[in-house]
């Protein structure tokens, strides 16, 4: 799964937001320390009403809101955007596609009742790369039944075998833990955008500019991303998942019109050209990106990008 770029953009995003909204906060702190400063030069020089007025229109909250709000809108398009680049890479490591001849194999051995030996179940094996396929695989070895001699108790109490049949032992494939692995982007995620729109400095004195209206003892403790190391505990998992099924294992070899569709699309002529436009073309459409990380020509472009 392609979630370690996404991860990273994400991090360095909000390393940046954070810093921005701690030296705010500091900032705002000093303002109201010198308003303070400066109406209490006023008292008795001007009308309390004055002093008052003064306040309101001095308020360093007004600008600092204003800034605070305007550092939001700038992380969040790209923290939104690379959140749901995550998902959508979970969405395709699960749901690779099942290759048309594996799934009919396994439909005919499951309708014929075919007893595999272990061979061709082993030679089945290897064909299995995607989720799917090692799932619908693991359910046909559930089925599996073997000759064996079977202990069977006579009425004496004596002991005989005979030969029978009894399911085959046979141990399943590993398989990533897709309740975990959402799970554990679901928390991701709530880190990340509890610090977005939740986080109000290392005080939390801007709670009360926040648009959602968070109590500050709950503000201060939006940090938790960086604190508990959200992004390394998501990526431990991720990276569990990929050491038992590798996203590479799950996609399939180019074809003769995949090649003659990369070579319509780029001419290989011109290579700082056709660096920019792999690139150019991976980042608009995912599909024919996933073909271009296929393609030996061009695939060090991409790896090159996102490391």
């Amino acid at each position: 799964m392609r979630y370690k770029k996404y991860v990273k953009k994400i991090t360095e995003t909000l390393e940046q937001y954070k810093k921005e909204v701690d030296t705010l906060e500091a900032g705002l702190l000093l303002g109201k320390q010198k308003l303070d400063a400066k109406t209490k030069e006023m008292e008795g020089k001007w009308t309390e009403e004055y002093i008052q007025k003064y306040r309101i229109n001095n308020n360093p909250d007004i600008n600092c809101k204003a800034r605070f709000q305007g550092l939001r809108a700038w992380a969040e398009p790209i923290i939104l955007h690379y959140l749901e680049e995550i998902k959508k890479s979970l969405d395709q490591y699960f749901n690779a596609p099942v290759k048309v001849d594996f799934a009919n194999k396994i439909t005919t051995i499951k309708l014929s009742g075919l007893q595999l030996t272990d061979l061709e179940f082993s030679i089945l094996q290897e064909g299995a790369t995607s989720y799917m396929e090692r799932r619908l695989l693991n359910q046909l070895a559930e089925s599996r039944t073997k000759e064996a001699s079977v202990a069977k108790a006579k009425d004496n109490g004596q002991i005989e075998y005979e030969k029978g049949t009894v399911k085959d032992p046979y141990i399943h494939l590993d398989l990533p833990n897709i309740e975990e692995i959402y799970e554990a982007f679901n928390n991701y995620k709530r880190a990340v955008t509890g610090l977005l729109y939740s986080y109000a400095g290392q005080n939390a004195k801007m709670a009360h500019l926040l648009d959602n209206k968070t109590p500050d003892y709950v503000a201060i403790n939006m940090d938790v991303y960086f604190r508990k190391d959200e992004a390394g505990k998501f990526s431990t998992i991720m990276d569990q998942a990929n050491s038992i099924l590798p996203e590479n294992k799950i996609k399939r070899e180019l074809t003769e019109n995949d090649k003659r569709l990369i070579d319509i699309l780029i001419n290989p002529q011109y290579p700082t050209l056709a660096r920019d436009k792999v690139i150019k073309i991976a980042q608009c459409n995912e599909d024919i990106g996933e073909l271009l990380r296929l393609d030996e020509r061009y695939k060090d472009y991409l790896q090159d990008e996102e490391s």
